[in-house]
């Protein structure tokens, strides 16, 4: 089976409701937790009773070794947490689309506008097939295919636009006053992860939005931009950071600590704790690190923070981050699906953990919806960009380092 680290946040649902002639019972999570004895021949006898006598509809293996792993997972969680689940095929394809960030379409991002109730394009690509097309921000697309957007939803929009590359998507949409169509080629597209704005002639922006395929080396061609500027402060954007792949995340922290500097230790179920440290010289130790956190800011994002929290005395902005200190993995199986299960616990090189609480700003501003978040990142003119960013704004407080 083939294995991949991963501390991403993945949000899923999963709601089991039991109950009686007399009503409902508590939930699954407060059942009753005696010893369940001789546990192999009653879940056979379990499966046995449900294909036979199960009332609603006929079921069938599948269904019933389908709902049984996701169940072994899911009773795996404690809390509202969902880390441990049951992947299928479509769900790790979307995975592995987020952690290569790449995909065929247009290279487009768009954005559901909430007070107008349209699909606006809220930013494209340089270059891509979208832009060179001739669509534009804020361009208003009112069908894909012949089939209208009214009343569906952002992902089943995605969908239609995606597809094999050298295919063509037709788009209706509304500029100003002006109806116009589109025919536009598919082709390949890779999202990048982490991008540079420079906020003034003192300080500089570098958003990464999650540690996947390419960030870190994506993050230091960045920081090479940034070696002979004269700065006094960075402000790095983790706000909709929920984590991603482990090993990029540390690699990533690894630019700004010292060669030695312990990164993290990670502490597995056997018993046994790796260690992971810095191999090569800090970036710009004459630069003030300010980092923008949220509630979204999730697992390896909440550990870069308390890296450099911890060694390079970073400054924290925003609201009390997730709190999701711990590494799951996933494993594909023979049939497509995959299994995404705890497997290590982890805390910064100087045994800081904040599983179950999350990193407390230094300075606290108003708590964003994940959504709006992601509509301040998006913004390009850095101008309009502070005057909607009020965590950016009170980023640029923080003293330098002189």
């Amino acid at each position: 089976m083939q294995r991949i680290l991963v501390l991403l946040f993945l949000l899923t649902s999963l709601s089991v409701t039991a109950a009686t002639f007399e009503g409902d019972i508590a939930d699954w999570k407060e059942q009753p937790k005696e010893k369940f004895k001789d546990p192999e021949k009653n879940f056979k006898l379990v499966l046995s009773k449900i294909k036979k006598e199960f009332i609603d509809r006929e079921l069938t293996d599948e269904e019933l070794y389908r709902a049984a792993t996701a169940g072994v997972l899911a009773a795996l969680n404690s809390g509202n947490d969902k880390w441990n689940l049951l992947l299928s095929p479509r769900m790790l394809e979307d995975f592995n689309i987020l952690m290569t960030r790449k995909l065929t379409g247009i290279g487009a991002t768009l954005k559901m506008d909430p007070d107008l109730g349209v699909l606006k394009i809220l930013k494209l690509m340089p270059k891509s097939s979208g832009q060179l097309a001739g669509l534009q921000v804020d361009d208003i697309i009112l069908s894909v295919n012949g089939q209208k957007c009214k009343g569906k939803k952002l992902p089943a929009i995605a969908e239609l636009i995606r597809g094999p590359a050298g295919g063509n998507v037709n788009l209706k949409v509304l500029r100003e006053d002006r109806v116009m169509n589109f025919n536009i080629a598919r082709a390949a597209v890779e999202v990048p992860g982490v991008e540079l704005q420079m906020v003034d002639a003192a300080s500089a922006l570098i958003t990464i939005d999650q540690f996947s395929q390419g960030t870190a080396s994506q993050l230091a061609g960045q920081l090479a931009h940034l070696s002979d500027a004269k700065i006094k402060r960075l402000v790095l954007d983790l706000r909709s950071n929920d984590g991603g792949d482990f090993e990029e995340a540390v690699k990533s922290i690894e630019q700004f600590l010292s060669s030695g500097t312990t990164i993290v230790n990670a502490r597995y179920g056997d018993g046994s704790v790796k260690e992971f440290k810095a191999h090569q010289s800090p970036w710009r130790p004459d630069v003030k690190i300010v980092v923008l956190v949220s509630p979204q800011t999730s697992s390896g994002a909440e550990l870069m923070s308390g890296a450099l929290k911890d060694f390079r005395s970073a400054a924290l902005v925003g609201s009390t981050t997730h709190g999701k200190w711990n590494g799951q993995v996933i494993e594909s199986l023979s049939n497509g699906f995959a299994i995404k299960y705890s497997v290590m616990h982890f805390e910064t090189g100087k045994g800081n953990s904040y599983q179950g609480r999350g990193l407390t700003p230094d300075l606290e501003t108003q708590a964003l919806k994940d959504g709006e978040i992601n509509t301040i990142q998006m913004e390009s003119d850095i101008q309009k960009r502070l005057g909607i960013d009020a965590g950016l704004r009170a980023a640029l407080q923080i003293p330098t380092l002189g």
